[in-house]
This record gives C-alpha cells, structure tokens and sequence, in this order.
C-alpha cells in the first residue's frame, strides 16, 4: 500500500483512488486509514471506488475524503457520512438513456438513495461514471441525462448547480484556483439563454463556452 502510494505520487497523482471491495479480498478500514495516512503526508486525499455495503463501512470508518458510487450507500451509511463530512460522488443513471437500460426498480432505488443522501445533507457532486458510448450524442451531452435522477429526487435546481459548480472545486480541492468569479483564478464560464434557477434544463443549450480564458464556443458556434 505505501509503495503503492508514493509511486503515484511520483508518476504526478494530485488524488489516491483505491479499489475498496471491487477486488477478491477487498480492503478492510485499518488499510484503508494506511492509504490515507500516507497519501496526507503530501496533502493529497482518498477516494474510494464502492460497491458494496461492507466496503462503505470500513470507507467511512476510515474517515475516506469521497466515495464513488452509490449501490453500497444506504440510509445508515449515509447518516455516517453526513456525520463525518464524506463526499457522495453517486452513479445516479437515469432511466431514459438509451442504450443503457435500467429497470423501473432500480430507478426507484437510484432515486431514493440520492433523496435520502440529500435529506440527510451528505456533501454531494455530480457525477455520472459515463464514460460509454449513445449514439448521437457527446459526451457532454449523456453527462447532462443524469440532471434527471436529480430532478426526479426533488433536489432543487439551485443546490443541483451547486452540485456540479462549487461541489465539483471543492471535493476535487481545485476551489483556490477555479471556480469562484475573482481575479486570479482561472476563467472558466459558460453561458446560456434561459436561467436555470428556474428551469436546470437551460444547461442542455450551452451557447458561450470561456476555458481557461480561452473563448471555445460562441453564439453556439465552436471557435
């Protein structure tokens, strides 16, 4: 585990991420606090790849930085995590995206998980693990599918924002950099017609796109 972690640190890793139970023997939560023990040592955190509720309990009792997905967060674990300020990065897949299909029952638990993360103020981010192919579609485009299950969880367009804006700095520790609206930090804006204050669909029409000062799109056109 130490060797493990120092060599990442040398290859340029700026965040540990570790397989907790995708793994025969998985890690128990004494490994867990090594990993994050060694990886604090040059001030970086740990993530945790989840799947399980055994695994999110020894992640949680290890005091992890966030977990990835969320088929192993249930309303205990969540309790624990919104004790310990764990961050929530769920696999909220929406049931209408195409190509990926997912049944009625799993939607409902989908919905539910993240309506129970929410009610019991666990830090959320958005994030959707879609890394696969939809025909006619970009990338971009199948990330902003999953506005759906937040929809669908009664999760307020403002705090949805705040899951993909400010969040996404925070959990990723890049909010002294980016993120907030200031000089010196790096210019990174999007623009669109509607507010989506009022309707978070606006995000789907994304007409201006500045990057790192760098003006990419505008009047929906690519620059």
């Amino acid at each position: 585990i130490v060797k493990a972690v120092r060599q990442n640190v040398l290859f340029g890793a700026r965040v540990i991420k570790i397989c907790v139970d995708c793994k025969p023997y998985g890690y128990t939560a004494d490994e867990i606090r090594l990993f994050i023990r060694e990886a604090a040592k040059v001030g970086m955190k740990v993530e945790g790849h989840v799947q399980t509720v055994n695994g999110a309990r020894n992640a949680i009792d290890a005091g992890i930085w966030s977990i990835a997905h969320s088929t192993g967060l249930n309303e205990e674990m969540h309790t624990l995590m919104a004790q310990k300020g764990i961050w929530r990065a769920g696999t909220d897949t929406p049931d209408t995206l195409a190509g990926h299909p997912v049944s009625p029952q799993a939607y409902q638990r989908t919905v539910a998980s993240l309506k129970d993360a929410y009610a019991k103020k666990v830090p959320l981010t958005f994030s959707t693990d879609a890394d696969y192919y939809v025909a006619g579609k970009t990338r971009g485009e199948v990330c902003l599918e999953f506005l759906k299950t937040w929809k669908d969880a009664g999760i307020p367009n403002a705090d949805i924002l705040r899951a993909i804006t400010i969040n996404g700095y925070k959990v990723s520790q890049t909010e002294t950099t980016r993120g907030p609206i200031k000089a010196g930090y790096i210019a990174d804006l999007i623009a669109v017609p509607g507010n989506p204050l009022d309707d978070v669909e606006a995000l789907k029409a994304v007409q201006f796109v500045m990057k790192d000062g760098l003006v990419f799109k505008r009047d929906g056109v690519m620059t």
